[in-house]
């Protein structure tokens, strides 16, 4: 077991207080956008081995076994199956979507064969894997997720009476029943880049002169950060979903997706694999999108919580990404038992409530290997052969782990 140092990373659309408050960090008046717990890469945690910092991918590398356990079958043995992100954002962050596990392989070795930098901005595939993932809302958080039902995209686009998007409304109401996504999305995202910043520029001056409409308050705000970017019309087609504190959503691959606001911990497939849509300063290829963006209508799927003692168990209908969330208990209560695992230490579900002693909430893990107590905002790494993890805590606790190792 070994507490992770977590890489800070500063977006623009990050919030300037609730990571911090969370943290126990002074704001400075910069924005904070997410908390990376896992092996990113480059942008790793790092642990205590020996004396000294190492990142934990590299750890992981070098003791697969150990780390890994029966996990370690996997992508070649070597690499953490999962990772985890705090987020607090305070702007619309970038639409994207990610590859399946076919589209993923298909990508990576195009890309290979082409001999793409690794670290080039248009590198969209490092690797073959796909990229689930599942969102834990601690507060309120609104996101953009999934295709609106055909009539409702129409309903939206009609109703703002633009020539503009003519084109768009004619797609949905000539194709054949079931290609109407994919005519309006690819009569959108096919079009010229000067084409469409006119469409997203239209849509704010209606969303400014007609601001009773339905969508006019969403335009406006991507408008005000991203203006001219096909995102703002982009997200007409896409579901607008609130979450409530303590709610857990699947984001399967193929689904578009972005968050507008709120605070969360988001859990990933280990993988590189990010194609943005829009609302990005960074390298946006509509084409790729057009090829992996699932066609289906729906919300991110809302995963049920399983009883586990005083905790709740959510797993992703594949069963490759788990979530055990304690709201506290004075315990010590079994916490998943095998397997790789990343523990995070939080206070209540919003990060200004009061939890334990001075605020702060404390989680004290025991394994069969030895004990730690982490504070608000710390994590560690648990591994497989530490055995079976237990925990006692002043307030709510995550553990990432592999549903089927339990």
């Amino acid at each position: 077991m070994h507490l992770l140092t977590n890489p800070l990373l500063r977006y623009r659309w990050g919030s300037g207080d609730l990571l911090q408050r969370l943290l126990g960090v002074p704001t400075d008046g910069h924005p904070l956008a997410e908390v990376r717990i896992g092996a990113h890469g480059e942008e790793s945690s790092q642990l205590i081995e020996g004396g000294h910092a190492v990142r934990l991918d590299r750890f992981v590398a070098a003791h697969p076994a150990a780390t890994l356990g029966d996990a370690a079958t996997r992508d070649g043995g070597r690499r953490l199956p999962f990772e985890a992100r705090l987020l607090a954002t305070r702007a619309p962050l970038p639409l994207q979507v990610c590859p399946d596990a076919t589209q993923a392989r298909v990508g990576h070795a195009r890309e290979e064969a082409a001999g793409v930098d690794a670290y080039a901005p248009q590198r969209l595939y490092p690797d073959d894997s796909a990229r689930p993932g599942l969102i834990h809302a601690f507060s309120g958080v609104r996101m953009l997720a999934g295709f609106r039902p055909v009539p409702a995209i129409h309903a939206s686009l009609a109703g703002w009476d633009l020539s503009i998007l003519a084109p768009i409304v004619s797609a949905l109401t000539q194709a054949g029943p079931g290609d109407e996504l994919l005519y309006a999305l690819t009569t959108l995202l096919a079009s010229s880049a000067t084409k469409q910043r006119q469409i997203a520029g239209g849509l704010a001056r209606a969303a400014r002169e007609h601001p009773e409409h339905p969508d006019a308050g969403l335009v406006t705000l991507l408008a005000e950060h991203h203006p001219g970017d096909v995102g703002v019309v982009l997200a007409l087609l896409l579901n607008q979903v609130r979450m409530e504190p303590g709610e857990v959503r699947y984001l399967p691959p193929g689904m578009i997706h972005g968050y507008l606001s709120g605070m969360g911990l988001e859990l990933t497939a280990s993988s590189g694999n990010v194609v943005r849509a829009g609302l990005s300063l960074e390298h946006v290829d509509l084409r790729q999108v057009l090829r992996i963006a699932g066609l289906t209508v729906g919300e991110p799927p809302r995963l049920e919580a399983v009883p586990d003692g005083v905790a709740s168990v959510f797993a992703s209908p594949a069963g490759d990404l788990g979530l055990w969330a304690s709201p506290g208990a004075p315990g010590p209560v079994p916490g998943p038992a095998h397997g790789p695992r990343l523990v995070v230490c939080l206070h209540r579900w919003a990060p200004e409530a009061d939890a334990g002693p001075g605020g702060r909430a404390t989680v004290s893990l025991t394994t069969d290997t030895g004990g730690m107590t982490l504070s608000t905002g710390q994590s560690a790494f648990v591994s497989a052969a530490d055995g079976p993890l237990r925990v006692r805590s002043s307030g709510p606790v995550l553990v990432a782990h592999l549903p089927q190792a339990r």
